[in-house]
């Protein structure tokens, strides 16, 4: 790594714990507001069974989802991402097209650059988008909840990675048929909770992809 790649990549995490240390005690300005102004505050034991209820979920899945993304999007990226949200439906799937409308590797500096610009428009044209929703499709609310539409609505998140999915299986159809396999295996014995069902996968994935390379099976994929 060059001497200007390495002072890009301390900028980059100095501003991102700063901007995320901002954003994390701007979250807790509701509930300190509630607190102080009504004086709503759960006892010691609703705190911690609810605080370890959600531990329980979100630390499998978030481990999981920085192991997985930051190989992919890079650290600039994935800060934007942990401050703007909405992780798999948008701002993963806008990296991955970039990387493959430009056939770029996402492990490269170009790649993590492409991707952080990628990530970054999303959430310019999500917010407009959002914004421009407000204040346009108010009128329509009950058109979009309308029951019959619904259903087509709830597959927009499957078809969009099932789209991706195919596209980067195309590519190397040998190291797609293991995850893909496991995936189903585990998804379709219904023996893992949701919430584990990703890191799951990704073990059993990496741990078998790691065997058949040491067999041979990935040679002149």
């Amino acid at each position: 790594m060059t001497d200007s790649a390495n002072i890009y990549q301390q900028k980059v995490h100095f501003i991102g714990k700063l901007t995320t240390t901002i954003f994390l005690f701007a979250t807790l300005m509701l509930p300190l507001a509630l607190w102080l102004k009504f004086d709503l505050l759960p006892s010691w034991e609703g705190f911690i069974s609810g605080l370890g209820i959600v531990l329980s979920i979100t630390v499998p899945a978030l481990t999981a989802e920085f192991l997985c993304y930051t190989t992919v999007i890079g650290a600039a990226a994935y800060y934007v991402m942990g401050i703007s949200g909405n992780y798999s439906n948008i701002r993963i799937p806008s990296a991955l097209v970039a990387l493959d409308a430009t056939d770029t590797d996402s492990t490269t500096e170009e790649g993590e650059l492409l991707t952080t610009m990628a990530v970054a428009v999303s959430v310019i044209t999500t917010e407009t988008i959002l914004l421009a929703g407000v204040i346009l499709l108010a009128p329509f609310t009950d058109f979009f909840s309308h029951p019959v539409l619904r259903p087509g609505f709830q597959q927009i998140v499957p078809g969009l990675f099932a789209a991706i999915l195919v596209s980067f299986a195309l590519k190397s159809i040998k190291a797609a048929l293991v995850p893909i396999a496991i995936a189903l295996v585990v998804v379709l014995s219904n023996q893992v909770s949701f919430t584990y069902m990703i890191p799951t996968v990704i073990l059993i994935s990496v741990v078998a992809a790691r065997v058949l390379y040491k067999k041979g099976y990935y040679q002149g994929r």
